[in-house]
């Protein structure tokens, strides 16, 4: 698994910068951010997302869609997932920060 440390760092890195891959998600864009380490940050990810009040239940799609069907828009590479003019793009930044703050509470205790 990968560190907290290492995944907090990559989070900080896509909020600063934004996504290199606005198509995709949070999983795949901090993937790519520390693919130099060794680990899979998914682990921690996924218990971030359940604790999130907004989680959709759903471990591979956490942000709730508007539409109701968050495969269909993960999988539409024409899509902007962080649109911040959309509900959907300002849920996902919404998430993002709320994963940054967990986890640097949970660093500094």
């Amino acid at each position: 698994m990968l560190d907290k440390q290492i995944l907090l760092k990559g989070l900080e890195e896509l909020r600063d910068e934004g996504p290199t891959y606005v198509s995709f998600g949070i999983c795949t864009n901090v993937k790519s951010l520390t693919s130099n380490y060794d680990g899979s940050p998914t682990a921690i990810m996924y218990d971030l997302f359940k604790s999130w009040p907004k989680f959709s239940g759903d471990k591979y799609y956490p942000v709730p869609s508007p539409s109701g069907c968050n495969a269909s828009l993960e999988y539409d590479d024409s899509f902007d997932l962080w649109d911040k003019t959309t509900e959907y793009g300002r849920s996902r930044w919404e998430l993002l920060d709320f994963m940054i703050s967990e986890l640097q509470t949970e660093i500094n205790a």
